[in-house]
């Protein structure tokens, strides 16, 4: 059995957490421009580490320690994302 974490569901479990407002409209929709081609790349490339450094370049962008301490959907994210199971 491979313990590999799938970026989709990680990627889409991040999204849903995300408040759908005006303030979170551009991580929302640099996230889904960001993994918009994902059913055309090949598979060495979803399964290589592009996806999974594409979505932690986007959450640094967006989220601060600040936010990660303040924030509960910021902290679910950022926990979402570093989890393992």
């Amino acid at each position: 059995m491979d313990n590999k974490r799938n970026v989709l569901t990680v990627f889409k479990n991040i999204y849903y957490e995300i408040p759908l407002d005006n303030d979170n409209y551009k991580i929302k929709k640099e996230l889904i421009d960001s993994f918009s081609s994902i059913p055309w790349d090949p598979p060495e490339k979803i399964n290589s580490n592009h996806y999974w450094n594409v979505l932690s370049f986007i959450l640094n962008k967006y989220i601060s320690q600040d936010d990660y301490k303040n924030i509960d959907w910021c902290k679910k994210v950022i926990d979402i994302f570093q989890d393992s199971n």
